[in-house]
Formats: C-alpha cells, structure tokens, sequence
C-alpha cells in the first residue's frame, strides 16, 4: 500500500531476499512518482522533475528545460498522454 492505495504487481522471483529487495525499490519508486500516477501527464511530470532542477546554474536548467521540450514536442501521443498508458515500447523507441 502506497499513499493509501492499492498496488499490486508481480516482483517476477520466487527468492524472498530478491522479493524483498524488489519490493523495496517497487515502493521508494511508486513513492517518487505517486502512487496515482495514472492521472499524472507527461507535461505534468516534465514539469515537476523542471521544478527540482531550479537550485541548479542556468546552463544546466536551461539544457534540461531544451531536453523537457524536445522529449513533449517528439512524444508520441504528444505530451498530454497519460503516463500510466506510456508502453515499454514507447520509451525504448
């Protein structure tokens, strides 16, 4: 349970050491990205990860800023695409 929610997934292993070690990763990334993720937009996303780059120099938020840009202009589905329906395809293309 993550922020009051449900979320059930595979961790794909039968070893309860692995098992744990997954599930903590499963947990400290569905804590990072929310647990309700599926309402979540990729412009909504670039914008939040922008936001936690500001304390950084201004070359480095710019290039970051181009990167956020070029990553919505080129998306396909464009950039008001839910995240929770982005498929593995999509991001290894």
């Amino acid at each position: 349970m993550v922020n009051r929610k449900d979320v059930r997934q595979s961790l794909r292993t039968t070893d309860l050491t692995l098992a744990r070690r997954r599930l903590r990763d499963l947990r400290a990334d569905l804590e990072q990205t929310g647990a309700s993720g599926e309402q979540l937009t990729l412009r909504q996303l670039c914008d939040r990860y922008l936001e936690t780059t500001l304390h950084r120099e201004s070359k480095t938020v710019a290039t970051k800023r181009r990167a956020c840009n070029a990553l919505k202009a080129a998306w396909p589905g464009g950039p008001d695409g839910l995240i929770s329906k982005v498929k593995h395809s999509q991001v290894e293309a």
